[in-house]
């Protein structure tokens, strides 16, 4: 089995909370990833991890750029969401957070199959005409079951 973490990091850009948004540089077929689509960030997770949060503290360092210092992990959803088309091996879950950073700050992910591609809302990202498989779902499952917590 294959776990997708993927982390929803906020920050408030002119008073509105904005999610921290990635462009795919390079295509991979095989999970129906295509250069140029959107995403939240998203790890592997990886045995040695131990659990999600470390994982999310991985992928903070590696598609974001930064420590756990510049961040809080909120929760993490442990739902797991089956969302790749003929691949049951691999599930996805998420957990959402917070920046404590300037978010005009450049942000360089390590991963070079990535780049930064801005802040969006949750909506803006949610109708950008080309985003991961994994991406609607789990935004969509956000806004109707968590996002209250976080986003007032």
């Amino acid at each position: 089995m294959i776990i997708g973490v993927g982390f929803l990091l906020f920050s408030i850009v002119d008073e509105i909370p904005k999610l921290f948004v990635l462009r795919e540089l390079k295509s991979k077929p095989e999970i129906y990833k295509k250069k140029g689509m959107l995403s939240f960030p998203l790890e592997t997770y990886q045995e040695i991890d131990g659990n999600y949060t470390n994982t999310i503290i991985r992928l903070l360092k590696e598609e974001i750029g930064i420590s756990l210092e510049k961040a809080s992990i909120g929760k993490i959803i442990s739902k797991n969401f089956s969302l790749i088309p003929g691949r049951s091996d691999i599930i996805t879950v998420y957990g959402y957070g917070f920046f404590h950073g300037n978010p005009a700050t450049y942000l360089c992910p390590s991963d070079d199959d990535i780049t930064f591609a801005g802040w969006y809302t949750c909506e803006d990202l949610l109708n950008y005409p080309l985003i991961r498989v994994e991406t609607a779902p789990i935004l969509r499952h956000f806004l109707k079951k968590h996002a209250r917590e976080i986003l007032g």
